[in-house]
């Protein structure tokens, strides 16, 4: 299977899951319980989207054929090595709450890990904000990933250096020869139902 197909799979079940936490949402909404709440459905939607961090982390390592030890955190840290996804401003839009789910130790994978290994009893680790965690991470790795299906190969090194991400995208040509020289990759076909990412790809020779 080819990347844009793989990844097209991927973007299902990501529009599922957050298809899941939000109308778990509607229910219990996370504005008004400040305090850590457990559910079954919260366990059953981080163990979804562990597999789907896998999945997208592998795609775009494979895709820059990048190095990296065993692991999902050492492909995370292989790929945000000069902090592409650490700059990412990742919101909730459910309440407006702000994400970085890069830190250098990933808890909300941690629990993830814990849980599947031990089901049983970690499963009441579980709560609602490591799902928010792991989902905002999920929403930053299809960013990237949307946008190197969207980047020329000409332009593809770049496209993990932090400085060629801006926060606003407030480039306009009408002229494609120019367009083509920036590689300014527009938002295309990226969107989530949950998060909004204010940060695109624009690479220029100048910069």
């Amino acid at each position: 299977m080819s990347f844009e197909n793989d990844l097209k799979n991927l973007k299902r079940l990501f529009q599922d899951s957050q298809q899941q936490l939000k109308e778990f949402n509607e229910i219990i909404p996370i504005e008004h319980n400040p305090h850590p709440i457990y559910s079954p459905k919260l366990v059953n939607l981080l163990l979804q989207i562990g597999p789907q961090i896998e999945g997208v982390t592998d795609l775009i390592t494979s895709k820059k054929s990048l190095k990296f030890e065993r692991g999902v955190t050492s492909r995370i840290e292989s790929i945000n090595h000069d902090g592409v996804l650490s700059n990412f401003q990742i919101t909730f839009t459910l309440n407006g709450a702000l994400f970085t789910p890069f830190p250098l130790k990933k808890e909300w994978w941690t629990t993830y890990n814990e849980t599947k290994h031990n089901l049983a009893q970690s499963q009441f680790d579980i709560k609602y904000q490591s799902v928010l965690d792991s989902l905002s991470a999920l929403a930053a790795l299809h960013r990237l990933a949307d946008a190197i299906k969207g980047t020329d190969e000409e332009n593809l090194e770049y496209i993990l250096e932090k400085k060629y991400w801006k926060k606003t995208f407030d480039y306009q040509s009408n002229n494609p020869e120019t367009s083509r020289r920036i590689g300014a990759v527009m938002p295309g076909t990226w969107k989530s139902m949950l998060f909004v990412i204010s940060n695109y790809f624009v690479y220029s020779p100048h910069n």
